[in-house]
């Protein structure tokens, strides 16, 4: 009989080892899904710079262009 206790005693260490483990997984999976979405939050900013300067530079260019067909005396079209 006393087999019997150190089983079921084993048992529930074994039970409560495993729900250890199991909860510090979950919070590694949690660290890690939070670093991810970081991540992409970064990236979408990122693009979202780089979307803004560009848009910028071809305004700039567009103006400096439009400046140039003035001062050159030219229409829309490119005539003079």
């Amino acid at each position: 009989m006393w087999w019997l206790a150190i089983a079921a005693g084993t048992g529930l260490g074994g039970v409560i080892t495993g729900l250890m483990v199991r909860r510090r997984l979950l919070a590694l999976l949690a660290v890690e899904r939070d670093r991810s979405a970081r991540r992409v939050d970064s990236a979408r900013a990122e693009v979202a710079l780089f979307r803004t300067r560009h848009v910028g530079q071809l305004a700039v260019q567009a103006a400096a262009e439009v400046v140039d067909a003035a001062l050159l005396g030219m229409d829309a079209r490119g005539e003079r």
